[in-house]
């Protein structure tokens, strides 16, 4: 049916908010959703319903309403556009339009007679409740400001969005690389060893896998060269394992210059070190092997005022095709222990008729690098020398020192050893500095630290301790090393008489010797007051030392021999500062020891660097 108002006014209502607007702003709103222009939509249903020519044209010229997007809504607004017609005047001529149209839709004639003639008022009341509803609108101009305040809000936050999402990527990449840059840093520490900086056993077994499995494939040939320090354990025992390590240290550094990026090395395990070599023959394998063995064994490590001239005994075994590298290691070791009982300080490699000496090097101290370069003839030279047995046993390598190379005469350093080293005690040589007329417990040109583990250090006057201070604070400077000074006072001594207190005075220092290490420096202080010298030792470690000290002197007190007694001591440490003199070491040291007479028996005082505070032990 025609239906008209009746149905279609919910559409009508739908339609309110754009019903009203002036004709550009709805024909915007229309072209935005896709919709054709509703001038030219009712001018289109208008000729399907067969509307005169005036209808059309009314219909494409009417903007004070607009349809609704649903088929009753459409037609509604074809009855609301027809009735504009019939208000201008012209009923008759339409109403016999819309009676032949009523015909060819089947409609009776009464019936769209009746509706033609209430349209106009039904219109109108339409109108006016649609007015009533939608109220006022908002023109195009605010529209338009707002539309556009939105989008650059809009873009604002897109923008926004933009730079965090950019940042959220650029925090991914950073932590992406740290993540790279941390995962190699742990591969890296997982092959090497901590104290030497050198490949660790792990990363070494990975590289000669590696270099194995090349060398088959292009026919070089490759060795393994295992070097073990001589008298290391003994040496060890003798001067602390802090001089222990910066030797190890010292020794890794001597095998890195002489190598370069000529072959791989590594510590191999304790006083022990390896390298993978490879070279065009056998014979120039064993030269190169020779070579290094040669130059770690020729170089001086300075330590406080020794210079300590450390060997190394060597074993060279050969690759062979196809064997696990436990075989090689397995040759090596016994290259090693041949050039141990042949003396040590040279190295045997296994020859096609044997173990062989190394070739002898009887020059100065070449990098691999340079002896590559030049390849010199070298030949094996045997020497008899007498072992401790009065065996003659084979030597190799004899080295000729020559007068442009400034070495310090050597001397020797008992050390404890085994029946079988004896004769081969560690090696020290002299330093620049006046030696005591007694050896003195401090590691100077005078043998401190072949003081016996049972035998008392002397104790130093204070000029000849201030003597030496400031060279043993820049030798420990230039090793890297730490040191720390501990000043200890035994209170209650000057109120007893003379003869008492210098007999327990004498008891406290020997309780205090017991506990020092063969390179400590100890001096007379002040009146019942020792200052010590820890070369190699850290803070920390100075703080348990003390702490076992001063635990030690007060079980000592309880058993104490005489009639007089300290009534306690007094302790105070401080670490040595990287650019410090003497002067304001032992400066901070004094400082320390006077807030340390206040202590009580259970603290220790520790100068920081800064200011003392109480360790309590």
């Amino acid at each position: 049916e025609v239906g008209l108002l009746a149905r279609a006014r919910e559409d009508l209502r739908a339609a309110a908010a754009v019903a009203s607007w002036p004709a550009l702003q709805r024909c915007t709103y229309e072209r935005s959703l896709g919709l054709p222009p509703h001038p030219e939509h009712g001018a289109h249903i208008a000729t399907e319903f067969r509307l005169s020519d005036e209808a059309i044209a009314a219909i494409e010229h009417h903007h004070d309403r607009t349809s609704s997007t649903t088929l009753p809504g459409k037609v509604a607004w074809l009855a609301e556009r027809v009735a504009g017609v019939f208000e201008a005047g012209d009923v008759l001529r339409n109403r016999e339009e819309a009676m032949a149209a009523a015909s060819d839709c089947g409609l009776p004639a009464e019936r769209i007679t009746h509706i033609l003639e209430a349209l106009p008022d039904q219109v109108a009341a339409a109108a006016t409740a649609l007015a009533r509803d939608i109220g006022p609108q908002p023109d195009l101009e605010s529209l338009t400001t707002d539309a556009r305040q939105n989008l650059v809000k809009l873009n604002m936050e897109y923008e926004r969005v933009v730079r965090r999402l950019e940042q959220v990527i650029q925090e991914k990449e950073d932590l992406a690389r740290k993540l790279a840059d941390a995962n190699a840093e742990l591969s890296k520490l997982a092959g090497t060893d901590s104290l030497t900086e050198l490949s660790n056993r792990r990363a070494f077994d990975d590289a000669l896998r590696r270099d194995m499995a090349r060398a088959q494939r292009y026919g070089e040939p490759i060795s393994v060269l295992l070097m073990d320090i001589d008298h290391f354990k003994s040496f060890n025992d003798s001067f602390g394992h802090t001089t222990g390590d910066a030797v190890l240290a010292s020794f890794a550094r001597s095998i890195s210059n002489c190598c370069g990026d000529q072959c791989y090395a590594a510590r191999f395990g304790g006083e022990e070190f390896a390298v993978v070599l490879q070279a065009r023959d056998a014979q120039d394998l064993a030269r190169q092997a020779a070579t290094v063995r040669f130059y770690v064994s020729e170089q001086v490590i300075n330590y406080e005022d020794l210079q300590l001239k450390i060997t190394a005994s060597g074993g060279l075994a050969r690759m062979v095709a196809d064997e696990p590298i436990s075989a090689i290691y397995e040759r090596a070791d016994e290259g090693l222990y041949q050039s141990k009982k042949a003396g040590r300080n040279r190295g045997f490699w296994l020859s096609d008729i044997g173990w062989q000496p190394f070739p002898t090097i009887a020059a100065e101290p070449q990098l691999l690098s340079e002896l590559n370069d030049a390849a010199p003839e070298s030949t094996s030279t045997t020497v008899a020398d007498a072992g401790p047995t009065g065996k003659q046993r084979a030597v190799s390598e004899v080295s000729t020192a020559t007068p442009s190379r400034a070495v310090a005469p050597a001397i020797t350093a008992p050390v404890p050893a085994s029946a079988d080293d004896a004769a081969h005690p560690a090696t020290i040589a002299e330093g620049n500095v006046a030696a005591n007329p007694k050896p003195s417990v401090a590691p100077a040109a005078a043998a401190p630290a072949s003081t016996a583990p049972h035998e008392r250090a002397e104790i130093l006057d204070l000029q000849s301790f201030l003597g030496r201070l400031d060279g043993f604070m820049q030798q420990l400077r230039n090793a890297e090393l730490p040191a720390t000074g501990v000043m200890l006072q035994a209170l209650g001594l000057s109120q007893a008489e003379n003869g008492q207190a210098a007999s327990s005075w004498e008891h406290a220092v020997s309780l205090v010797q017991r506990n020092l290490r063969g390179i400590d420096v100890v001096c007379l202080y002040q009146t019942y007051t020792l200052c010590i010298f820890m070369p190699g030792c850290s803070l920390d470690a100075a703080i348990d030392r003390g702490s076992k000290l001063q635990a030690n002197l007060r079980t000592a007190q309880e058993q104490w021999p005489g009639e007089v007694c300290p009534q306690r001591f007094a302790i105070a440490l401080a670490g040595v500062g990287d650019t410090e003199d003497s002067a304001r070491f032992r400066n901070r040291l004094e400082g320390a020891l006077e807030e340390g007479v206040d202590a009580s028996v259970n603290e220790l005082v520790v100068h920081t660097g800064e200011a003392c505070h109480f360790q309590q032990v």
